[in-house]
């Protein structure tokens, strides 16, 4: 599992053996690294340093050296072959890959007014999922197809939640036949997973909750919620408020 801490003063990248619990620091310097990914091969790490302006770097878990994958841009993701990494730029924002061999950039996903966010590949690589934020701090959730790694025009996008929502964030279940995502009941945020036909990649029936906080917990933040899927289980961060009560007796003939 790959991470950011601040345990050294600063954000930084570190790895976690989840069979021997061993914890290892990959990056060391006085800048902050967030949004690290690893990729699905696990022989490389993207993440995002922040600054003014942003770039990514990618770097092979064994090698000391990274390589630039894009600057004045944000939050990296993997291609499921390992071979690209996507980020967001521009205004309004895009989403572009970036080929680690080739160097080649490629435009997967924009809309001529509003910034697409979110974006993520299917397992199989043949389609991609985003939300679209709207008015009102309402967003829409889509999927698209790919062809020749691009996206299908808007007329063709797929909506998997309505427009009078908020509903962000989005990842793929293992075979591809669930989509989650991030919920807001009104209250607070859930997790909801949305079942999709195995070839048309259409909703079928309605959302069904997944996960919700207990009391006194939320998601670590909401807006850039790092919630990753495995074979077998999800994983994220919370936030769990905790205090204690104190009375304080005031003194005796003390005006």
């Amino acid at each position: 599992m790959v991470f950011v801490t601040d345990r050294t003063g600063t954000p930084e990248i570190w790895l976690r053996d989840l069979a021997s619990g061993k914890e290892t620091q990959l990056t060391a310097s006085p800048e902050n690294e967030i949004r690290a990914r690893i990729s699905p091969d696990g022989n490389w790490v993207a993440y995002e340093v922040q600054g003014k302006p942003g770039y990514i770097l990618a770097r092979q878990i064994d090698a000391q050296e990274p390589r630039t994958v894009c600057r004045e841009c944000s939050n990296p993701h993997w291609s499921p072959d390992s071979e690209r990494v996507s980020y967001y730029t521009g205004s309004p924002l895009r989403y572009e890959t970036y080929h680690l061999r080739s160097g080649e950039r490629v435009v997967v996903l924009q809309h001529p007014k509003r910034a697409v966010q979110n974006m993520r590949f299917s397992p199989d690589g043949g389609w991609i999922s985003f939300h679209l934020p709207g008015e009102g701090g309402f967003a829409q959730i889509f999927i698209a197809r790919l062809n020749n790694g691009k996206a299908t025009p808007e007329g063709e996008w797929i909506p998997i939640t309505t427009s009078d929502k908020r509903d962000y964030h989005t990842w793929w279940s293992p075979k591809g036949n669930q989509l989650y995502f991030l919920h807001d009941t009104g209250n607070e945020f859930e997790v909801a997973a949305q079942q999709l036909h195995p070839l048309s990649k259409r909703p079928q029936g309605a959302p069904i909750p997944i996960f919700k906080p207990k009391s006194g917990q939320q998601f670590s933040p909401p807006a850039v919620v790092g919630l990753s899927i495995s074979r077998d289980r999800l994983v994220f961060a919370m936030e769990e408020s905790r205090g204690n009560l104190w009375k304080l007796e005031r003194e005796r003939n003390v005006p």
